[in-house]
């Protein structure tokens, strides 16, 4: 790694530290942010394979990485938008891709959630069919229940349960606005090509010489 990216590579965890994202100096910078977010995703990897292997809580640790890097990825959208760019291509690096992400629910107080579904499901409400599964625990499955939220709330039954098991200043769920998100995809190292061999002999005289293949 050359100096100059060594720097440039420090500058962007500068960044992070402060915690302000902002567009960077020169739209070129983008590919150190998009190689820092590889890095850090190869280390999540990493660490989520380590933690199948040792029984050790590294929790914290994944959160952490995915906080950088999801900082770094918010700091990529930051300086295409400010170039007015939705993707970029670094020839020999990465190719870059925003597109926007739709709305997510968050599920604040589960077993709330799941005791409303259990009750609907025996209201026969087929909407909340399928949302909840029981093995050894009640599990929540979450494509189904954004969609059980999206009718709810469309239909007016989320603000009427919200009224009812609302705890304090937070509901049992809350709901994130669209966003924007970055695909990365990056061009596989080329492997360097083999040297060809060369073979010392010693000739009739009892001087050394080489044969090199390339030169036969």
């Amino acid at each position: 790694m050359s100096d100059e990216r060594v720097l440039r590579k420090k500058q962007l965890y500068e960044m992070f530290e402060e915690g302000n994202i902002t567009p960077l100096d020169e739209l070129y910078m983008v590919e150190d942010a998009a190689l820092t977010v590889q890095e850090l995703d190869k280390k999540i990897a990493f660490y989520k394979d380590y933690k199948k292997k040792k029984a050790r809580d590294i929790d914290e640790e994944v959160r952490i990485l995915e906080s950088k890097r999801d900082f770094f990825k918010s700091v990529i959208i930051s300086t295409l938008e400010d170039n007015n760019e939705k993707s970029l291509k670094v020839p020999g690096s990465c190719k870059i891709v925003t597109r926007k992400t739709p709305h997510k629910w968050t599920i604040n107080d589960e077993d709330e959630f799941i005791r409303l579904v259990q009750e609907a499901e025996a209201e026969d409400k087929a909407e909340a069919v399928g949302v909840v599964e029981e093995v050894t625990q009640i599990n929540i499955i979450k494509k189904l229940a954004n969609k059980l939220l999206d009718t709810w709330e469309q239909n007016g039954t989320l603000e009427d349960l919200a009224k009812k098991v609302k705890k304090g200043d937070q509901m049992f769920v809350s709901k994130e606005p669209p966003g924007k998100t970055v695909s990365l995809t990056f061009e596989k190292e080329k492997e360097p090509e083999p040297e060809d061999p060369e073979i010392e002999v010693t000739t009739k005289k009892g001087e050394k010489a080489e044969i090199n293949f390339d030169t036969v």
